[in-house]
């Protein structure tokens, strides 16, 4: 199964399917140890699937979405509109991938560029398990989910929709349609990669905003 990059103890470690530090059958690290920096793990991450790939066990399911790395903007702004519960700003993120169907993550081309938004179309709206989401639209992010599409990458949706989840748990009362929408810039980091993981709404921990 492919392997990802995760940042451990101050180190970018290559990582099993299993969430293991990635080892070859002989017992020997495969990432050396770790890196100092994300550039050198994805090279490496990036060998070892082609190294999969070649035999045939590079196929997985594929999960990308990038970091909001100005979440304490957003937090302070859903606090002014009622808000009194919301993930924290460490988890909030957009969705680019969610392929449930195996795809070979040697044949996506990765993506480290910084994505930001200025503007443009914002509203808050209900989605599915009771999210309240900031919906928002991006020409970057579009072309980029269609990228991974093309590559095999299964969608469950109707169309690309980016959005943030805000909150799974909206305070009662709290009327959505009068929200203002947050306008201020939407910085994304480098992308993200790691399986489908299907309870993942179990790891959801909301902190009090208000």
């Amino acid at each position: 199964m492919p392997v990802s990059v995760s940042h451990r103890s101050g180190r970018f470690r290559i990582i099993e399917s299993d969430k293991t530090i990635a080892t070859t059958v002989k017992g020997f690290s495969r990432d050396n140890g770790g890196f100092s920096d994300y550039s050198g793990a994805l090279r490496q991450m990036r060998a070892i699937n082609r190294d999969l790939k070649a035999l045939g066990k590079d196929r997985e399911t594929l999960y990308i979405n990038r970091p909001l790395l100005n979440g304490d903007e957003i937090i302070a702004w859903a606090s002014r509109e009622g808000f009194t519960k919301l993930i924290p700003p460490a988890d909030l993120h957009v969705t680019i991938a969610f392929s449930k169907k195996p795809v070979s993550w040697a044949d996506v081309p990765s993506d480290r560029q910084q994505v930001i938004v200025l503007g443009g179309y914002r509203e808050v709206e209900k989605f599915e398990k009771g999210a309240v989401v900031l919906r928002f639209k991006s020409k970057a992010l579009h072309d980029r989910w269609k990228e991974v599409q093309s590559h095999g990458a299964s969608w469950d949706w109707p169309g690309f929709k980016p959005h943030i989840t805000l909150t799974y748990e909206p305070p009662d009362g709290l009327d959505i349609d009068t929200i203002r929408p947050y306008t201020g810039t939407l910085a994304f980091g480098p992308e993200r990669w790691a399986k489908v993981k299907e309870d993942w709404h179990d790891d959801i921990k909301e902190q009090k905003i208000a």
